[in-house]
């Protein structure tokens, strides 16, 4: 999904309202004047004279009124962590659910290896 956003003087805006009139929705948002619901495009206009176009619509929608300067959303960032190491399935690991299990393992076997080399 992309999204444009322009700055439009008071004669522009009142151009985009008329136009979009039969799909004119309601938004509570502080600032909002006016906003559509496009099948492809949602437009939001603001009291400052900005315009925030969204979907797949919002570079055609944008390019009627101005010069579009349209971003890609940002792909939804990987988790750290998320890739394994290579070959990782080939190791033998102890899992996060596991942990305190295998501490309580390491901690009883380095006890038992401690008393039979003080006998």
């Amino acid at each position: 999904m992309s999204n444009s956003v322009l700055l439009l003087d008071k004669a522009k805006l009142d151009g985009l309202m008329a136009h979009y009139a039969a799909f004119k929705v309601t938004r509570n948002a502080p600032g909002v004047v006016f906003a559509a619901k496009l099948p492809d495009a949602a437009i939001t206009a603001y009291k400052s004279g900005k315009v925030l176009f969204q979907g797949g619509g919002a570079m055609r929608e944008a390019a009627i009124w101005g010069s579009v300067d349209g971003q890609k959303s940002p792909t939804k960032p990987t988790a750290k962590g998320e890739i394994l190491p290579e070959r990782f399935s080939e190791l033998s690991v102890v899992g996060s659910d596991e942990t305190g299990q295998a501490i309580s393992l390491v901690l009883l076997l380095w006890r038992l290896v401690t008393l039979a080399l003080n006998k």
